[in-house]
């Protein structure tokens, strides 16, 4: 792998050589990341969505089938908490790229 391999050379002593390769290392390794978290970030992004989706219908089906006031009241407020943790993913996925830029010096 090329982690492995770049995490030898620094470790090897990559910081220590005059020629100086520490900063190619290092941004070696942050393209690598950043691959990384855009490959997870495409693949879990509709898979995070499908489950609050069914989460949503699930509870909002048993929550207007149910007779019984308590469970009409867990329904509810485990609604009201796969809404709320949806809009914070939302908003934490929303942000990623906005964080990614400004480290990456583009903002």
């Amino acid at each position: 792998m090329k982690f492995l391999q770049y995490l030898n050379d620094t470790t090897t002593g990559g910081f220590n050589t005059p020629s100086g390769k520490a900063p190619e290392v290092i941004k070696t390794l942050a393209e690598e990341a950043s691959n990384w978290i855009y490959y997870f970030l495409t693949i879990s992004i509709p898979i995070v969505a499908i489950i609050f989706i069914s989460a949503i219908v699930i509870f909002s089906t048993l929550m207007s089938t149910s007779t019984d006031q308590e469970k009409r009241s867990f329904y509810k407020k485990s609604l009201k908490i796969v809404l709320i943790s949806l809009v914070i993913v939302i908003v934490a996925i929303a942000s990623i790229p906005i964080v990614l830029a400004k480290i990456g010096g583009l903002i």
